[in-house]
């Protein structure tokens, strides 16, 4: 993905959960990671912890985010789809 083109909802999931894994990490590392500002991160932390993708603890005074182990399956499986689009010939099909 070239650094102009915006990210997808599964895009920014995937970068959100590949930042807290395999250890945990801090709000600002996964702000850094995944490109994300305030309400964006606030919106994506719901969604993900609510679906059990990302989990929350203290550490030290720091709240720290880990993926689950259902996010890294999320992960798994998102990195399948994208090496199967990525391979050559797949779109051809699309732009004969």
């Amino acid at each position: 993905m070239e650094p102009w083109e915006k990210k997808d909802h599964l895009e920014v999931c995937a970068d959100v959960l590949q930042a807290c894994n395999p250890s945990p990490a801090l709000t600002s590392t996964i702000l850094l990671h995944a490109n994300l500002r305030g309400r964006r991160w606030k919106r994506y932390r719901a969604l993900l912890t609510n679906r059990g993708l990302l989990e929350a603890s203290m550490w030290r005074m720091d709240i720290t985010y880990q993926t689950t182990e259902k996010g890294r399956h999320f992960l798994n499986l998102f990195g399948e789809l994208r090496r199967l689009l990525e391979e050559p010939g797949t779109w051809e099909v699309c732009n004969p």
